[in-house]
């Protein structure tokens, strides 16, 4: 799931792995972008 705020993205995500030993993650993270180089108007 992402959500959108502006310049500022947070995020959660959830990975299931499978095989010999089965695994599962949550995570959880922030975004934030940068405007380098991008003349404003």
């Amino acid at each position: 799931m992402l959500l959108e705020l502006g310049k500022w993205r947070p995020y959660v995500e959830y990975n299931f792995s499978w095989g010999r030993l089965n695994q599962q993650f949550v995570l959880l993270g922030i975004g934030y972008e940068i405007e380098w180089g991008k003349d404003k108007e």
